[in-house]
């Protein structure tokens, strides 16, 4: 693999990350538990899980000796090389096989829930209306891309 796409993903793969574990705060904290204990922080939530998504694809393009760019999600996971897809499925697999009942749909729908919400949900105060968006499946998706960056890593 050429030196610029490992320092590439790996740069990804660490910003993502941090924007994850952002995600993963404001979710445990306030919007696990129903009714969600501060609902407001729906906002920052999506917004934080949906970059860390994008940026996961790029890492794993990158990993795979591809540069991706493009905000929507759907078309950096379809432009994905076959080897970074099946990490994808790899870690679907096991992330599903770990949470009970199994409940994570296919990353492609998942991720289509997640198209455009970085840009969405940042100027939601100026929507009059947002699709639903299934909190859980987001917290899903965001472990299985971090757990196929994390089997992936270089």
């Amino acid at each position: 693999m050429q030196e610029d796409h490992v320092r590439r993903c790996n740069a990804a793969r660490h910003v993502a990350t941090a924007f994850a574990n952002t995600a993963a705060l404001l979710y445990e904290r306030d919007l696990k538990q129903m009714p969600p204990k501060r609902p407001r922080h729906v906002v920052p939530f999506v917004v934080n899980a949906s970059f860390a998504v994008e940026l996961f694809l790029k890492a794993l393009s990158h990993r795979h000796g591809v540069s991706l760019r493009g905000h929507q999600r759907l078309k950096l996971y379809d432009r994905l090389p076959e080897d970074a897809s099946l990490d994808i499925q790899s870690a679907s697999a096991r992330v599903a096989a770990q949470t009970v009942p199994p409940q994570f749909q296919n990353t492609r729908q998942a991720l289509s829930e997640l198209n455009n919400a970085f840009v969405e949900w940042r100027y939601v105060h100026e929507k009059q209306e947002l699709g639903p968006l299934n909190l859980g499946s987001v917290v899903l998706l965001v472990k299985v891309m971090h757990e196929a960056c994390a089997t992936s890593a270089v």
